[in-house]
């Protein structure tokens, strides 16, 4: 049998999870050759075509993933480096960003007879629109216990629930209080929502986070206080500039669209700007960012070029990971679906893709664990990661 035969039949049994580890090496090796490309791309189009004829809804950007697939071919490195997927497993992966899915959805067909599948047969369903507003007073509640249409009155402002996952705020009147009343909107683990601040500014809230603001602007400057993540939209006055703190950082503008991500449990704060200006600064260090630029505050503020879409995904129903470790994607994925992880050994696994954050746990863990080399074991809310 030629190589050529050879890589025709490696590549059909791949695309059937019927390759042994040592076919999969075998492919891998093949694939290297420059005349792969030729050999595969009808393979790969034909499988493609399929993919996107099935009437089954996957939890997957299929235009994202086939446009990462064949951009792959311009990037000039050498197979190791391949910046989508794992290196260990990166040529015979580029596969699985156009074939995942479609190999889920074989999987999930046969789920009863393969006794081998390492997700055990537990689930969890995705986050949604929660949250709690905490009042003046103290007084909480519980926002999407509500019907839309409810509303709260706190001096001269009103908060009032204009749909399943906004809150907007609107001034009644002059406000005659000697001090401001502030209000704290918080999503629990499994939760986002929205909130139309009263100056018309808007933020997006993701799961495990909290803004607290006054419920009117007054003064030379609007300010409100962040942990977790959240995106801004600010409405623009250049007489009272708006500023977001988040721990010993301070993000100062005029009116931008923003990400900042300060949860606790990650290592940096990361200021992201998707448009306008931006003033990031913590003590002395300072630094002004332009659109498309993210600045992480670790030991010192660093200043990178990223993809705005990415950082933003979550606000768009999605998971967007671009060389993220195993680490960093658990952390996500533990708050949006509201479950413990536990790691068994060291992982070294980097991973990149598209997954809707819509999709059932057990779907977004059987598309990691068909990218990555690991395997997850879902009990009793705790997800464990085990090395393949």
């Amino acid at each position: 049998m030629s190589s050529t035969e050879r890589l025709e039949v490696l590549f059909d049994r791949y695309v059937r999870r019927e390759c042994t580890p040592g076919e999969v090496t075998e492919l891998v090796l093949l694939m290297q050759d420059p005349a792969a490309e030729e050999i595969l791309t009808p393979a790969m189009m034909a499988l493609w075509e399929r993919i996107r004829k099935e009437e089954t809804t996957y939890p997957v950007n299929w235009e994202q993933m086939y446009a990462s697939v064949t951009s792959v071919e311009d990037v000039q490195e050498p197979l190791p480096q391949i910046r989508w997927w794992r290196p260990m497993a990166a040529a015979v992966v580029i596969l699985l960003a156009a074939a995942g899915s479609y190999l889920l959805f074989i999987s999930r067909k046969t789920a009863k007879e393969n006794t081998t599948m390492p997700v055990a047969m537990q689930d969890a369903s995705p986050g949604g629109n929660r949250a709690v507003l905490t009042l003046g007073n103290g007084d909480t509640i519980v926002v999407n216990a509500h019907q839309n249409g409810w509303t709260a009155q706190e001096g001269s402002s009103s908060v009032v629930k204009k749909d399943s996952n906004t809150l907007v705020y609107e001034t009644t009147g002059k406000n005659t209080a000697t001090t401001v009343a502030y209000h704290i909107l918080t999503t629990p683990r499994g939760g986002q929502f929205r909130v139309v601040l009263p100056d018309g500014s808007r933020v997006w809230l993701n799961a495990g986070s909290s803004v607290r603001y006054p419920v009117a602007f007054n003064g030379t400057r609007r300010e409100v206080t962040l942990t977790g993540e959240a995106y801004f939209e600010v409405a623009a006055d250049a007489r009272m500039p708006f500023r977001v703190t988040a721990g010993a950082v301070v993000m100062d503008d005029l009116g931008t669209a923003f990400n900042v991500m300060a949860y606790p449990d990650e290592a940096q704060l990361k200021t992201t700007l998707v448009e306008g200006a931006v003033k990031v600064q913590r003590k002395e260090e300072a630094v002004i960012l332009k659109p498309g630029q993210q600045v992480a505050a670790g030991q010192e503020l660093k200043v990178q070029t990223v993809d705005t879409d990415e950082v933003i995904a979550w606000k768009n129903g999605e998971f967007s990971f671009n060389h993220n470790s195993i680490y960093e994607i658990m952390r996500q994925i533990a708050r949006w679906y509201e479950v413990e992880v536990k790691f068994e050994g060291q992982h070294d696994t980097y991973l990149s893709g598209n997954i809707s954050r819509s999709a059932n746990l057990s779907e977004v863990l059987r598309m990691l664990e068909l990218a990555g080399d690991v395997k997850f074991v879902m009990k009793d809310g705790q997800v464990t990661v085990i090395k393949k």
